[in-house]
């Protein structure tokens, strides 16, 4: 007799009148290669296990390559009998295609539908035998056939996946790089793992939590990452990509005058480089002083800090990584002094400056400069953009700033200027304020 095991495979592919007709067939090749095979293992023990199971591999050639479904989803009614339906797939990610067809010979009027619902009372079929899936989601595709004059049903799960780009959190420390990944998607369209590509040959497989990886490189060449969500079944899913520059320490690129405190104290602002994403501390010290604890600066590769500073004194500022990365040395100091208003010595009431000015052609408020001069004083005016870096200079009353910056349109905004004046008498009296660019 056939194994047992190989029956429940061939009752469902074939009805009443096949089936028997499939045993037979089967069970006298299968008989044949059992009767010729009298070898036995070394340990003298019987062979029924290991041969029943390539029985089944066999009897499962004979009925072809592909994925079968069975009348199981939904309930099969009483007056159908189960079909035979092969599809290429049903594991995939959107946009996912399948095509199916019917293992059974003359077999007639085969019909599907691809997106069965059990909520509807009569689902559409058609003789199409190819169907793209466009949303991610769990369907049910339902194949009707006939066959001497039986109607039949089979039915396989589709399952298409999403392809949502993993998150990954990229950290660094000299040439060792560390990702921290999250899965965006829940139970049970959750990726199965996730698939590292470093860059330099090397891959590393990432499946259970917490989702980490980490990586040391040989030399300090720019490095593109890839982190790719697999979905087991569908073999595929999104990827994120990351820039990496080993051994790239964090610095300050520019210090600037922030906005006034609600209290009207000066700010700074820091322009912070971290290109290994550090845990960094800022410090800060004021004239000849000692530096501070320093401050916690937010995580990314280019950020900006707002820090209040002394408009009397001169501020420097450095950069200090956390204890994660032994052998980094505190980054070159960074120094700034804010533009500040001192008390008029004598008033210059004559000089006007106006609030704002636009540069645009058409004739009204195309520059700005001192409204009401005198030849009495001599004057020195200096404008500053946002970082405190002079972008016009002049010690002549009648010269305006038009707005260019080395020949380029400065961008909009509000700029910080000073503006010093020198009387007769020898005192200097000094202004400062703002001005807006309006484009």
């Amino acid at each position: 007799m056939i194994d047992k095991s190989v029956r429940p495979l061939l009752l469902v592919m074939t009805n009443a009148g096949l089936r028997k007709e499939l045993f037979s067939q089967t069970e006298t090749l299968v008989n044949l290669l059992s009767a010729r095979v009298v070898v036995r293992s070394r340990n003298h023990l019987p062979m029924p296990y290991w041969f029943t199971t390539l029985k089944t591999l066999f009897v499962c050639l004979l009925l072809g390559s592909g994925l079968f479904g069975y009348a199981q989803c939904p309930p099969r009614p009483a007056n159908l009998f189960t079909g035979a339906m092969r599809t290429t797939a049903t594991h995939g990610c959107v946009p996912f295609r399948v095509e199916t067809s019917n293992v059974m010979i003359d077999v007639e009027n085969v019909r599907q539908i691809f997106e069965y619902d059990r909520n509807r009372p009569n689902n559409p079929t058609t003789t199409q035998t190819s169907y793209t899936y466009k949303k991610p989601g769990i369907y049910y595709l339902v194949q009707y056939s006939e066959k001497q004059g039986l109607s039949m049903m089979s039915c396989a799960e589709i399952w298409v996946y999403d392809t949502l780009q993993p998150q990954v959190e990229l950290s660094a420390c000299g040439t060792r790089a560390s990702l921290t990944i999250t899965d965006p998607f829940r139970s049970p369209m959750k990726y199965d793992y996730f698939l590292v590509s470093w860059d330099d040959g090397k891959t590393d497989t990432v499946s259970t939590t917490p989702l980490r990886a980490e990586h040391t490189y040989a030399n300090t060449d720019p490095r593109r990452i890839r982190v790719q969500g697999i979905h087991r079944f569908g073999r595929c899913g999104g990827t994120t990509a990351l820039s990496f520059t080993p051994n790239q320490p964090a610095s300050i690129r520019a210090v600037g005058p922030g906005e006034r405190t609600g209290d009207g104290r000066e700010t700074a602002r820091v322009q912070i480089q971290n290109p290994g994403s550090l845990p960094l501390s800022l410090q800060q010290r004021v004239g000849n002083g000692a530096y501070g604890s320093g401050r916690g600066v937010p995580s990314g590769t280019s950020v900006e800090v707002v820090v209040p500073v002394d408009t009397g004194q001169t501020t420097c500022f450095r950069l200090v990584p956390g204890s994660v990365c032994p052998g980094y040395e505190p980054s070159a100091e960074v120094c700034y002094r804010p533009p500040s208003a001192k008390p008029a010595a004598e008033p210059i009431s004559a000089f006007y400056l106006p609030d704002a000015f636009s540069p645009n052609n058409d004739g009204l408020n195309e520059t700005f400069g001192l409204i009401g001069t005198s030849t009495a004083y001599s004057f020195t005016l200096t404008i500053f953009d946002r970082w405190g870096h002079a972008v016009f200079t002049t010690d002549d009353p009648k010269q305006a700033w038009n707005g260019l910056i080395n020949g380029q349109l400065a961008p909009p905004g509000s700029y910080a200027y000073e503006l010093r004046s020198n009387s007769p008498s020898g005192s200097v009296t000094q202004k400062s304020g703002r001005v807006l660019l309006v484009r």
